[in-house]
């Protein structure tokens, strides 16, 4: 991961690549609070495909959980979903493209350790969602992502045959979090397991190699496009491979201010329809 340093942040920062493909996350960049999206960024987007140029979604969330913004937003392209660990595609049969999950065993360890402590985890297993019964995370789950998980007292007994794209610590308390991190990366390293922020109470868990630009890139070089033409838009920790890669990394200023840092330049916070103004600058004034 990037160096934090004290530059400010810079808005709409010059340019002189031509766009040619535009990758954003969901929540906090295309997504509001209320999980709507404007129909400002409905139109920009609509505006910039008829263009020519690609639109890509690129979530932490699962699948299923993905598909109905992409929808909504009328794409056709690809889905880079679970923080880069699977992209499927995104029309009739759902064709899996790429997969590199959380391995089996680490997985189990984790899970094992987490459960031990009463720590709540989320464990992802070919597109459905395990988790413990929780009066609060589930349901808060539920609302945010729109997606009813089967609920297991021992979510280990999921994990025999097929290892998750991903994990997620869920909790309140951002200690307990830092704690569950600092506890992975002693015991594994970096080079086994990736753990990021995607919320305020999310720790995100993937294998170690995977991030939103690493499938990025493999989706451009299909298409023939460099990295230097692809504009990506986000606004959390799990956004900043993106954000610090080779093409135009923009942050929200809804985002946190290390994450703005650690990006080429910041655009308008979401309320003020933020990826679209940045959409329309460089891509359709262009």
């Amino acid at each position: 991961m990037p160096t934090f340093t004290d530059t400010p942040p810079v808005l709409f920062p010059a340019y002189e690549h031509p766009i040619k493909m535009v990758v954003c996350d969901l929540d906090g960049t295309l997504v509001q609070s209320d999980l709507k999206v404007s129909d400002t960024v409905l139109e920009t987007i609509q505006a910039v495909t008829n263009k020519g140029v690609k639109v890509v979604i690129a979530t932490g969330r699962m699948f299923p959980s993905a598909l109905p913004y992409v929808k909504r937003l009328g794409l056709d392209t690809p889905v880079i979903c679970y923080q880069g660990a699977v992209v499927r595609d995104s029309q009739d049969g759902f064709a899996l493209r790429y997969s590199n999950p959380v391995p089996l065993d680490l997985a189990k360890d984790i899970v094992g350790y987490c459960q031990s402590q009463g720590i709540h985890i989320n464990v992802y297993v070919n597109d459905v969602l395990h988790s413990q019964p929780h009066e609060i995370y589930v349901d808060e789950y539920k609302r945010t992502s729109s997606i009813e998980p089967v609920l297991l007292d021992d979510v280990l007994s999921i994990l025999q045959v097929d290892a998750p794209p991903k994990m997620v610590v869920i909790n309140n308390d951002p200690a307990v979090l830092e704690t569950v991190r600092a506890y992975l990366l002693e015991t594994y390293g970096a080079e086994r397991i990736g753990v990021c922020k995607s919320r305020h109470n999310f720790l995100e868990l993937t294998a170690p190699d995977v991030s939103k630009w690493s499938a990025v890139v493999a989706l451009a070089e299909q298409w023939g496009i460099l990295p230097q033409e692809v504009m990506c838009l986000g606004d959390e920790e799990n956004d900043v491979a993106m954000l610090a890669g080779d093409g135009l990394g923009l942050a929200m200023a809804n985002g946190p201010l290390a994450v703005q840092r650690k990006a080429k330049g910041i655009v308008p916070h979401i309320s003020e329809d933020g990826a679209a103004q940045a959409m329309r600058h460089y891509v359709l004034a262009k």
